[in-house]
């Protein structure tokens, strides 16, 4: 997926109350992003990969999270409130993919995708990042489709 597209692409698996980084791939850009590198740690609330683990978990555990972190604010467009948490998640599980848009870093922008297990739980996620201004809602469409047919062929894996 990374190289069909040229976007980075990170791949995360939940460690308690934040997104693991297990791998990370560059994109063909002339910038590197800074946030999440591999074996680094981001929270739950932001970031398109941490944001798409918390598609399987249940609203009273998103709201002891949010509860216990206390949902800390990296740009203006970090996700602060429960409501706005909740809102977002049900989102997240309705379309299938989450999108980051500089929540965690000004002018960086991420297409989040879950991982199930055959189980149906959530065990990781991968995303794609990219400059937030690319991202078109045609562009955003475009790159989900990519990422969510990447992670048809990882599950059929997990299922053999």
């Amino acid at each position: 997926m990374v190289e069909e597209t040229g976007q980075a692409g990170f791949l995360c698996v939940p460690d308690g109350d934040h997104a693991f980084c297990l791998e990370r791939i560059e994109g063909r850009h002339f910038f590197h992003i800074l946030a999440l590198g591999i074996g680094e740690r981001q929270p739950l609330h932001c970031g398109g990969a941490p944001r798409a683990l918390l598609a399987g978990m249940s609203d009273s555990e998103i709201a002891a999270y949010a509860m216990r972190t206390k949902l800390p604010r990296y740009t203006s467009q970090t996700i602060t409130t429960l409501e706005g948490l909740l809102e977002n998640v049900l989102l997240i599980r309705k379309q299938g993919y989450v999108v980051s848009e500089q929540d965690v870093s000004l002018d960086i922008a991420a297409i989040g995708v879950p991982i199930y297990d055959p189980l149906n739980r959530v065990i990781a996620s991968v995303s794609l990042s990219s400059i937030a201004s690319t991202y078109t809602p045609r562009r955003i469409v475009e790159l989900a489709e990519t990422i969510k047919a990447a992670v048809r062929r990882i599950s059929r894996h997990l299922r053999l």
